[in-house]
């Protein structure tokens, strides 16, 4: 999950190689918004971007455990995820939600959770919200980040 403004640059930035991607948000209603979960119910999307709030509604979640248990879901990606620490307590609480949501509808699923600017304090704490476990975390860095000059 990222957030739209990063969504948006990220859009931007890449090469579209993926089959079908979609997203799902507040913006996206009726027809529009059931064609989408149509597609994620067939298997026929290859990614789908949700925001953390997106993950709390229960009629997506209803959604999820359906294709969950249809085996349509191979993985479960939280992008961003130092937002979880450095905004989740404050600004945006259903970050703090996400560990339970991932385990109560599929434990059995892989949770991969990226970041390039987590210090070791925030995995830390990423670990203890998402329930990860302190030796499946990766973690390196080789050099410090390098100033841009224009």
């Amino acid at each position: 999950m990222i957030l739209y403004s990063d969504r948006d640059d990220h859009y931007s930035q890449r090469v579209r190689i993926v089959l079908a991607e979609k997203d799902i948000s507040a913006e996206i209603k009726g027809k529009e918004r059931d064609s989408v979960v149509a597609k994620l119910k067939k298997g026929r999307l290859n990614f789908l971007f949700v925001s953390p709030e997106q993950m709390q509604r229960q009629e997506f979640r209803d959604h999820l455990v359906e294709v969950v248990t249809a085996s349509l879901i191979s993985s479960f990606v939280v992008d961003e995820v130092h937002c979880l620490s450095e905004w989740g307590h404050d600004f945006r609480t259903s970050y703090l939600t996400l560990g339970n949501t991932f385990r109560k509808i599929g434990a059995q699923i892989p949770l991969l959770s990226l970041t390039a600017t987590a210090s070791p304090r925030v995995l830390q704490n990423i670990a203890t919200e998402l329930q990860i476990e302190r030796n499946a975390i990766c973690y390196h860095m080789n050099k410090s980040l390098v100033t841009k000059k224009f």
